[in-house]
């Protein structure tokens, strides 16, 4: 499972000055922040494409192999850490689809510390540092040289870039949904 967090700092004191104008602003503030999560998670699983990243992942292949892109799930957390300034707002989560682990396995291969749903890279011998036989060390090479070396929390190759790539434009549609909120604080303290 690879996953991005966005953090922003004052947002727990935000939310609590919400939550004294009227509750029902923290419930929109999330919706809102889960929308822009949402449409960058959707454009992340769409660039995974369902064609698989090599040519042997396709049609009939062992269960460790079986593409059928990604899944992506956005969740949201406003409470941050007792102590610190960061909240992160929310993350998201790219997976295998159940049944499908090829996804995971081509995205983390040859990572030695690589955790999947139920390691599905270290106990075969398609990925992960214990690969076994020629395929596995295949594989690894081959993922390497298409998609470049490990990146990212917990080492993967594909969905990190486009991560990468989306950032910007999350942190400046994040960014509009905090300042929007905050404008709301201010006119209400205003009046």
């Amino acid at each position: 499972m690879i996953k991005f967090d966005y953090e922003a700092v004052g947002v727990r004191e935000m939310v609590a000055r919400l939550k004294d104008i009227d509750p029902k602003l923290v419930s929109e503030f999330r919706k809102e922040l889960k929308g822009t999560a949402q449409d960058m998670s959707s454009t992340i699983k769409s660039r995974i494409s369902v064609t698989p990243p090599l040519s042997g992942m396709g049609g009939y292949t062992p269960y460790a192999l079986k593409w059928e892109g990604a899944k992506t799930r956005v969740s949201i957390s406003l409470a941050g850490s007792r102590g610190r300034d960061i909240t992160p707002l929310f993350s998201i989560k790219v997976d295998s689809p159940p049944g499908s682990p090829g996804y995971m396995a081509a995205e983390v291969a040859g990572n030695p510390g690589a955790r999947t749903r139920k390691s599905i890279v270290s106990r075969t011998k398609w990925g992960g540092s214990q690969a076994g036989g020629p395929q596995g060390q295949y594989l690894i090479a081959r993922m390497v040289q298409k998609f470049g070396p490990l990146k990212g929390k917990g080492g993967n190759r594909i969905a990190w870039k486009y991560f990468w790539e989306q950032r910007d434009l999350l942190n400046r549609a994040a960014s509009m949904v905090i300042d929007n909120f905050e404008r709301k604080i201010t006119n209400e303290m205003d009046r």
